[in-house]
């Protein structure tokens, strides 16, 4: 694992695929378990791999579809994106859920669109 998260580190996308195949032949679940995706959804956003913390963070609301934590940390990371339509949609799952929290939703989203959530 610690190759595997040197790799990354360091944009080495070649022994990342290597050392993938090498852990997912050790523990063929590794990368879709809450633990794992947890910890790795900092790292790689900490390298600008939006693709992997997107689809890191889709895995972990599949597996914890009630916790608001992972919406608005996919919420966030689309409108650094600038797809805000699509943060909008994913925020918006979460609207009713818990009505202590809808004022907080709503102002996300107005935040959202009037650009004061991301500052660039």
């Amino acid at each position: 694992i610690n190759v595997f998260i040197t790799a990354v580190v360091m944009g080495d996308e070649d022994l990342e695929n290597e050392n993938v195949v090498k852990i997912k032949g050790l523990q063929p679940d590794f990368f879709d378990l809450e633990t794992n995706l947890v910890r790795f959804v900092p790292m790689f956003k900490k390298v600008n791999r939006s693709d992997r913390v997107i689809s890191d963070l889709e895995k972990l609301i599949a597996i914890d579809s009630s916790n608001i934590q992972y919406y608005s940390s996919l919420a966030i990371q689309y409108a650094e994106l600038g797809q805000n339509k699509k943060a909008e949609e994913v925020i918006s799952i979460m609207l009713g859920v818990d009505p202590a929290l809808d004022e907080k939703i709503n102002d996300f989203i107005k935040k959202l669109y009037n650009g004061s959530l991301i500052n660039n």
